[in-house]
């Protein structure tokens, strides 16, 4: 009987330590709050999140084989094995920082492992805040008077103290000329910035010239999150 109870102890005692290994992690959207199909958790310090839950990743693309572990997402081609750090894709192999693990019967990936699935960008858009237990999933929108424009682009942090804007302000003109509203007759400067709370605000920039126009930029958390241009566009195509 003592020994049945100091069994019982020592698996009650394992199981309660490997449980404390996993902390459960909110998760956010562009800082909207955002449900997941599996917590995102961390584990020995990595943060891993479901591939169901990979936002933007079509469901429909995942199919799963039970028989080896493995989740295979058919647009691109990229199997993942449970146990293994390799996302394996037609020409490549990509490595991540720990294996894929089946956790809450999910399998799951630690989050740099991600940035395989949205290949067209080549930041990182997930910034975790381990003293709140908060993953930001960041993917900046552009937006045109004509409603969203789907084109997407990589995470620029703004620095309000010190108006580090600069790459703010050359991704906007990039993403102008993509759209044919900024031209080499054009220039682009702040017309106004205000910061609202520690690290969100907007800035208004004024284009002169051949298309001439205000874009405001709103800024949450220290990150461009969405971008508005007066500019009319048509509608060309998807890009990210």
């Amino acid at each position: 009987m003592k020994n049945f109870i100091l069994g019982l102890s020592v698996a009650l005692l394992l199981t309660s330590t490997v449980f404390g290994q996993e902390k459960q992690i909110r998760f956010y959207k562009n800082f909207e709050k955002a449900e997941t199909v599996s917590p995102v958790i961390e584990k020995d310090g990595i943060v891993y999140i479901s591939i169901r839950d990979i936002v933007d990743l079509p469901k429909s693309e995942i199919e799963w084989y039970d028989n080896t572990k493995t989740a295979y997402y058919s647009s691109y081609g990229f199997y993942i094995t449970a146990g293994n750090r390799e996302i394996k894709a037609p020409h490549n192999v990509y490595v991540m920082s720990a294996p894929a693990e089946i956790i809450n019967n999910r399998l799951m990936i630690p989050i740099d492992g991600t940035v395989y699935f949205q290949i067209f960008t080549n930041d990182n858009l997930y910034h975790y805040d381990s003293e709140n237990a908060v993953l930001n999933y960041i993917l900046p929108k552009y937006y045109f008077s004509n409603g969203l424009s789907d084109y997407y682009f990589s995470t620029v942090a703004v620095d309000f103290t010190n108006c580090g804007i600069e790459e703010l302000q050359n991704k906007i003109i990039a993403l102008s000329k993509h759209y044919e509203v900024y031209s080499d007759k054009d220039t682009i400067v702040i017309e106004s910035m205000e910061e609202y709370s520690e690290g969100s605000g907007e800035i208004i920039f004024a284009v002169k010239g051949e298309h001439n126009r205000k874009i405001k930029a709103e800024i949450i958390g220290g990150y461009a999150v969405y971008i508005y241009d007066e500019a009319e566009v048509v509608h060309r195509d998807v890009c990210y």
